[in-house]
């Protein structure tokens, strides 16, 4: 049963199921209804109605436990009419480990935010330092707003840490991902297998990746040439869009024994791919057919770029309904030309 709220003149009382969950007198001043007597357990209950249903002049804040990102730990919520929350994203001093101060984070924190339209106030105390967004909230479950806040400063919190991380080392490229959990594992093997690739044009390199709070950071560092690393970026992004290729015409040309070993092993590689994308997307279609079949057609359509949607430093291509436009490369006398090896080794096969 939905929680419920009966208001008057003089008071708010906050139900379930015939259960009384609060009383809130109203202000004298403004008959607003605030109290500091909300915890989570009651707040968490009221994030779940429609923010048209919630009274006006509802206020409270509260320390929170959100299952989105650990970090943040306290809101404070107004009801009027232009609802909003405040959330905390809260770092103490004790557990931070970054390669860079906690005021220079958060600045850059706030700022990264601000451009993408939030208002936000830095905060620092004696023991601990915290960033306030706050979360306009105009329509449907309060907590689905909150969520789409909270995962959006998640991702925005790990990418500052990958750019400040790849400030301090010169010699590590360090992509964020975050994944769909369905798909987490062909795509973590599908970058793993770009150090095979690379292995197989002699450049050696380690690929290792770390999952933190639900978000996959994916670690490359070439061992005795940390000057290839911005050549091996580009690569990297190549790689990356290569599943969603759209295959042109190219004209006939005979390729080395070797160029056809390493089309033949990229082009593995991206099938493998595809087929285990193809597969988790059966099983969802089989979960969802009976449910809602239009919703299940528009998440595999969405799904089939997963691997470019997910990263959250997200390169500079473009996608089109044709496919993914995407350039050849040079380095030194080995030249890629992904769209021609490919469809040569497709003309072969």
């Amino acid at each position: 049963m939905p929680i419920q709220f009966d208001a008057s003149s003089k008071k708010l009382i906050i139900h379930k199921s015939k259960e009384v969950l609060i009383e809130i007198d109203a202000s004298k001043e403004d008959f607003d209804f605030y109290t500091e007597d909300v915890d989570w357990v009651i707040a968490s209950q009221i994030f779940q109605a429609d923010i048209a249903d919630i009274p006006n002049g509802l206020r409270f804040s509260t320390e929170m436990e959100s299952t989105v990102f650990n970090l943040a730990d306290w809101i404070e919520f107004t009801k009027k009419n232009d609802s909003f929350a405040k959330i905390a994203i809260t770092f103490r001093w004790e557990h931070w480990d970054k390669p860079v101060t906690v005021h220079k984070f958060l600045e850059a924190y706030k700022s990264d935010m601000e451009i993408l339209g939030y208002e936000c106030l830095v905060n620092i105390e004696d023991d601990l330092a915290y960033l306030s967004i706050k979360c306009p909230i105009k329509e449907g479950k309060v907590q689905s707003s909150l969520d789409n806040v909270i995962n959006l400063a998640k991702q925005r919190y790990h990418f500052l840490v990958s750019q400040f991380h790849k400030i301090d080392s010169s010699r590590i490229l360090l992509k964020v991902f975050d994944f769909p959990q369905e798909y987490e594992v062909a795509c973590v093997q599908y970058i793993i297998w770009f150090g095979e690739f690379l292995g197989s044009l002699d450049i050696d390199i380690t690929v290792s990746t770390e999952k933190i709070d639900g978000i996959t950071n994916v670690l490359v560092s070439p061992v005795d040439a940390p000057e290839l690393l911005e050549t091996i970026e580009k690569l990297f992004t190549q790689y990356l869009a290569l599943p969603y290729i759209d295959y042109l015409p190219v004209s006939n040309v005979q390729i080395s024994a070797i160029d056809k070993a390493n089309a033949l092993q990229l082009v593995n590689q991206i099938e493998n791919f595809k087929n285990q994308i193809q597969m988790k997307n059966a099983i969802i279609e089989l979960k969802d057919v009976t449910i809602n079949q239009l919703k299940s057609d528009l998440k595999l359509a969405d799904n089939d770029r997963v691997l470019l949607k997910s990263l959250i430093d997200k390169p500079d291509v473009e996608i089109a309904n044709s496919g993914l436009s995407l350039t050849s490369w040079q380095w030194g006398i080995f030249k890629v030309e992904p769209r021609k090896l490919i469809k040569k080794l497709m003309r072969k096969a």
